[in-house]
């Protein structure tokens, strides 16, 4: 990231005009906040959708068009940056994973290393790196764990919600894919589980 900011510096000081956009897995605050010093026109953390991208680049060179307009017109016309396409957390990824735990906890429904990523700016593999190193587990079992104990509970409760509907709300696709990983983890089926607990 510093030969980056180091490089644009460089073009800058010997007068080339050019717009610079960053593509990163660098998501701690102080590196965006060296890339606006050094008048960036976006920075996006990856991994960044076809859409993103298309977006940063048609508000480029719409900006870049405004420009050579005004110069040809001899206006000073001065164009508007792009907004900065990067909204980074000022804590440190350390301090951010009692957060992204109780995040996964609310959320079990719609939970992923993507979507997690994405709502935590912090790239996927970024992530699951200082998550084990903090939390001593991996991210993804992390998920498998509250899942499993979220349905455990839920199965306890009399005149509760179907196996269906349990699979649903803890997050997985099918009733089927719910039972299989229900059985790896307590060695019995979601319905075996429920009838002993409510006997």
């Amino acid at each position: 990231m510093s030969f980056a900011v180091v490089s644009i510096d460089w073009v800058k000081a010997h007068g080339m005009k050019t717009r610079v956009v960053l593509l990163t897995s660098f998501a701690e605050f102080r590196y965006a906040e060296r890339a606006v010093s050094a008048h960036v026109y976006a920075y996006l953390l990856k991994p960044v959708s076809d859409e993103k991208l298309l977006q940063v680049f048609s508000e480029l060179t719409s900006a870049v068009s405004s420009e050579n307009t005004a110069n040809a017109t001899g206006k000073d016309q001065p164009v508007t940056q792009a907004v900065d396409h990067f909204a980074p957390s000022r804590k440190s990824p350390e301090e951010l994973i009692p957060e992204i735990q109780e995040y996964i906890k609310a959320h079990l429904s719609e939970c992923s290393r993507d979507i997690l990523s994405s709502r935590f700016y912090l790239s996927p593999d970024y992530l699951s790196r200082i998550f084990r190193r903090v939390s001593g587990i991996s991210l993804i079992d992390f998920i498998q764990q509250e899942r499993m104990k979220k349905a455990k509970a839920l199965l306890e409760e009399r005149n509760g919600l179907s196996i269906g509907e349990i699979a649903e709300i803890t997050g997985y696709d099918s009733f089927a894919h719910f039972s299989k990983q229900f059985r790896k983890h307590t060695g019995v089926s979601p319905n075996k589980y429920r009838k002993d607990r409510l006997k």
